[in-house]
């Protein structure tokens, strides 16, 4: 009887790993005099040292600013002089139809094999 409940209890979570979806990192220019750009998640890669990831960033033609991705959330401005890269997150297409085609395989072959398992079973 639990087995019952089980299947749409896996079905469901393998759908749900599956929409998470896949995205990837896109780099993005620096923007014209008086154009301003707003992400909502951006990796800044600055001329010396680390990547950093910054919530709520606008880029504009003098600067980077956002938040902190760690602990202290503090507001973090950085010259575009200052700057090697910026990217943004976008869906990966590619990945994504990966994943749920994975996810769709996945789950017909599990629910062939208890099908195999319980052929024969139903006296």
């Amino acid at each position: 009887m639990a087995s019952h409940r089980l299947r749409p209890l896996t079905l469901a979570i393998l759908l749900a790993v599956s929409l998470g979806a896949c995205s990837t990192w896109s780099r993005q220019p620096i923007p014209t005099p008086g154009e301003d750009r707003f992400f909502a998640t951006a990796r800044v890669t600055p001329v010396e040292g680390a990547p950093i990831l910054l919530d709520n960033v606008t880029v504009s033609r003098d600067s980077v600013v956002g938040r902190a991705r760690n602990e202290s959330h503090a507001r973090v401005a950085i010259p575009v002089s200052a700057v090697r890269m910026v990217e943004a997150r976008r869906p990966d297409a590619i990945g994504t139809a990966a994943v749920v085609m994975v996810t769709i395989i996945g789950t017909i072959a599990l629910w062939g094999a208890y099908e195999l398992r319980n052929l024969g079973t139903d006296y």
